[in-house]
């Protein structure tokens, strides 16, 4: 099986998961809450939006940052 098959089976038994977590449900409302009141510009730093946002920023050593979001979910940049 290749990566992309077994990554959407892995993202649709996630996404099945939602419904029968009610705290989970809670925190997407509430993400989506945040970034539909929030003006979506990224390009400095904002204190709010890393609050209600991230879970944990990690900086690795080959200039990555890894940003883990509240609901498991992870974006990878690299910082210039």
């Amino acid at each position: 099986m290749n990566i992309i098959a077994v990554l959407n089976k892995q993202l649709k038994t996630e996404r099945e998961k939602i419904p029968a977590n009610p705290n989970l449900k809670m925190q997407i409302e509430d993400i989506k809450g945040t970034l539909s009141n929030t003006e979506l510009c990224f390009r400095e730093y904002g204190d709010v939006m890393v609050i209600r946002l991230a879970d944990l920023i990690r900086v690795m050593k080959d200039k990555k940052i890894v940003i883990f979001l509240t609901g498991g979910l992870s974006v990878t940049e690299t910082a210039e």
